[in-house]
């Protein structure tokens, strides 16, 4: 992309007619509401990463390691690739003296075949697909398939491995046509903001899950039974304060995305304004909602956790300071070594 973007600027002789334009009414929407709109799209297009960063953050070495890597990423290539974009789509209109811009760098790559079909044209064709190449399976693999594998390998464990769950994502994905998401820049931008219509409830229950109902504390041993006794067996084998909460949260942005990407349909503006901020209202409300029903109805180990590390999940530091026994090592909470006793689970934590 860096490549494009420098022989876009050059060949341009600047950075294209879009710098200088100045400001246009987005629409209907008013400049708040764009805004909001704006930033909605780009959180949406890392809702799925929000909640699945853990996949990845698990491994680290100890806590806190990972957080200038996602610091990284998300200030700076989030940051500087848009620019990129931005830079390269402007110089397009200059240099092909069209009046929408080129935003697809594919389309790009192919105008260059089209304008000169020399071998130097097609040595940077190939290379600069082949760049996108690797960037599309690296994404793909690592944000998508890896994230639906390990789900679909904890749904169905008898069956079902990581590499086998990916696959079966991967042979799924042709079905919904992703392509067809980005043919255009504005198409792109609906379809990134209406991922975290679905996604922004999730993380709001889970933080809240987590952070609020448990109080950052996890029955880890309990996570690896299928006993109805265990405190995450809940009703059935299902959470339906969590399933509630999500489907009542979702549920109303679901207007205003169809009418997005379909404007034939025409809603109030509360709706379509509902939309345009739905990862703040999905979060928060989905948040509030998922605590109240735990509050009424309060789910089974809610604040319990493993009195002793029995998978050596933790370091001893780490374990001690939350009051749970090391693996391997019988130290109490204050870091005194017990010698005659072993701390024995309480029934709430025996599976």
């Amino acid at each position: 992309m860096l490549g494009i973007t420098i022989w876009a600027t050059t060949t341009a002789g600047g950075a294209g007619p879009l710098f200088i334009a100045g400001v246009r009414q987005p629409g209907t929407l008013s400049k708040g509401w764009a805004w909001v709109y704006g930033i909605i799209a780009s959180v949406g297009n890392i809702a799925a990463g929000i909640i699945n960063q853990s996949d990845f953050t698990r491994f680290a070495r100890k806590q806190g390691v990972q957080i200038p890597g996602l610091v990284f990423s998300l200030l700076g290539a989030g940051m500087l690739v848009p620019i990129f974009a931005i830079l390269t789509a402007s110089a397009s209109m200059e240099i092909w003296n069209v009046e929408e811009p080129f935003w697809n760098p594919l389309a790009i790559v192919i105008q260059w075949m089209l304008d000169d079909y020399s071998a130097k044209a097609r040595a940077g064709a190939f290379f600069c697909s082949f760049g996108f190449v690797l960037g599309q399976i690296a994404e793909n693999v690592l944000g998508n398939g890896y994230a639906a594998g390990m789900d679909l390998a904890g749904l169905f464990p008898k069956w079902i491995s990581i590499r086998r769950g990916t696959l079966i994502a991967a042979l799924l994905s042709w079905a919904v046509q992703p392509w067809e998401f980005y043919n255009t820049a504005s198409v792109f931008v609906a379809v990134a903001a209406s991922f975290s219509v679905f996604l922004s409830p999730l993380t709001g229950i889970m933080m809240a899950d987590y952070f609020i109902v448990r109080g950052q504390k996890i029955q880890i041993s309990h996570l690896y039974t299928g006993s109805k006794e265990g405190s995450y067996w809940y009703t059935y084998g299902f959470n339906w304060r969590g399933i509630v909460a999500w489907v009542v949260c979702f549920v109303p942005a679901m207007p205003g995305m169809i009418a997005n990407v379909n404007p034939s349909v025409i809603i109030s503006r509360g709706l379509f304004n509902y939309y345009l901020g739905n990862y703040l209202f999905g979060f928060f409300e989905s948040a509030v909602l998922y605590t109240v029903f735990c509050i009424i109805s309060k789910p089974k180990g809610a604040g319990l956790q493993d009195e002793k590390d029995i998978y050596g999940t933790f370091e001893e530091s780490v374990a001690i300071r939350k009051g749970i026994t090391p693996m391997n090592k019988n130290v109490d909470p204050e870091g005194i070594e017990q010698i005659d006793s072993v701390p024995r689970h309480n029934k709430a934590t025996d599976v």
